[in-house]
């Protein structure tokens, strides 16, 4: 009969493998730790689930909130017959209607020029009080006889009114250029010397002498025949939610009209549909919905995320309490789909603005001064509410998670502890049964010598 072939293991007094066994017995010990582990990060990547949930609603809120008034849906467009000469926008609180503009002149700003210098650099050996008046703002300064062109220019820009000073160069001669920076009659710029010869009051009847080659003046337009000023070319005011920008003078009146812009309408809808949806897509991908398994098993049919979409879904049925001839969502072509998202039917909403604009501003937007009603004003509160960070439902949920995930992580702690204090114990054992063995090996080893 063969002999069974010798075993042998690799301890130092034993010969066993001390070391693999109690890795063993550790390893068969650990799987209350793994599975702790498992689930604390579980609840870490569902809580993280939920911040990116919180991502999509955020960038809803953003949308909604370009709508949630009644001069935010209202859109409008404002063209021009002639852009050369005049551009006009319009805001949400313009009214559709035609108007024939004529530019009598522009808005300018001061510029005058001083006596003509031989030097920039050189002194102009002048003393004496310089004060300058830009409206209702007075500044003195002092002029000193090492003053040149340079240093005095420097020293108007560093007074602190609305004017810039600088040293211009015809080819031959010097001049301090002083320039308005405001337009305006309101904004014209006077000059007293006193000891000074400057003479940047000068009337320009002296060839080097010193003037104003520019006065400061109004903008004036005449609207259907009225005639007005203003001390800009960004006039407002004059058409309801228009401002109009004025180029140049006009021979003949320009055209404006004002008219409803579906498509900027269409526009904002359009990225509060995407983020809506965005919002529905991502909860049913984490959450599961319908035959979608969920991508976070902890998150599966989670409560919160379902009391979420119900409230979304809830707030825009609502919507379908407008007053007049536009009064629900569908007839603007919005319309809720049977897994919670939303389509949107644009020529629709250009129909709808064709018969009814008013109609279609209060079924969206909000009343100033209204805490409620608006379809857009009203999604948007909901989702402020949702992801509020001390009392909104994706907020608690998420604290709820982290808070189970936090315990898990002590359990695991202390199961650790735990499998710590077994390797150290196995290791005493182990330890003492090798070097029992490894005597008993002596002993007979000197037996077997006698």
């Amino acid at each position: 009969m063969p002999s069974a072939p010798t075993i042998t293991f690799g301890g130092i007094g034993s010969g066993i493998d001390v070391e693999g066994i109690i890795t063993g017995l550790v390893n068969a010990n650990k799987g209350t730790l793994s599975s702790l582990n498992s689930r604390s990060q579980g609840l870490k990547s569902a809580a993280a689930s939920l911040s990116s949930v919180g991502t999509t609603l955020s960038n809803l809120k953003a949308a909604t909130d370009a709508l949630k008034s009644l001069q935010d849906v209202a859109s409008f467009t404002a063209t021009s017959s002639n852009t050369t000469a005049l551009v006009a926008t319009a805001a949400g609180n313009a009214q559709p209607g035609n108007y024939s503009i004529q530019v009598n002149s522009l808005a300018l700003e001061q510029r005058t020029y001083s006596a003509a210098f031989a030097s920039s650099s050189a002194s102009l050996a002048q003393s004496g009080l310089l004060t300058l008046n830009v409206g209702a703002t007075t500044a003195q300064l002092s002029v000193n006889g090492s003053d040149s062109l340079a240093s005095i220019a420097t020293k108007i820009n560093e007074a602190g009114l609305r004017v810039a000073a600088s040293v211009f160069y015809d080819g031959a001669k010097y001049r301090l250029q002083v320039r308005g920076l405001d337009t305006g009659a309101v904004n014209a710029v006077t000059f007293n010397e006193n000891g000074t010869a400057l003479d940047l009051g000068g009337d320009g009847s002296v060839p080097d002498g010193g003037k104003t080659v520019q006065s400061a003046t109004d903008a004036s337009v005449t609207v259907d025949g009225f005639t007005v000023s203003r001390p800009t070319n960004q006039i407002a005011g004059l058409i309801p939610g228009v401002t109009i920008a004025v180029t140049q003078k006009t021979t003949t009146p320009v055209n404006v009209t004002i008219a409803s812009d579906p498509n900027a309408l269409s526009t904002k809808i359009n990225a509060v549909l995407g983020a809506y949806n965005a919002a529905i897509n991502s909860i049913h991908g984490i959450a599961g919905y319908g035959s979608t398994r969920p991508q976070v098993k902890q998150l599966a049919g989670d409560s919160a995320l379902r009391t979420i979409t119900n409230s979304l879904s809830q707030t825009m049925a609502a919507a379908q309490l407008g007053q007049g001839a536009i009064a629900t969502l569908g007839q603007l072509g919005l319309e809720q789909t049977r897994d919670g998202t939303l389509k949107f039917d644009s020529s629709k909403l250009a129909a709808a603005l064709t018969q009814d604009p008013t109609s279609v501003e209060r079924l969206l937007g909000r009343p100033t001064g209204a805490t409620t009603g608006g379809a857009m004003a009203n999604l948007g509160d909901l989702v402020k509410g949702i992801t509020d960070s001390v009392s909104g439902v994706l907020s608690l949920r998420s604290k709820a998670l982290t808070e189970q995930a936090k315990k898990l992580d002590l359990q695991a702690v202390e199961e650790q502890t735990r499998l710590d204090d077994y390797t150290s114990k196995l290791r005493s054992q182990f330890s003492a049964m090798d070097t029992a063995v490894a005597a008993n090996h002596s002993l007979l080893t000197q037996l077997q010598r006698i």
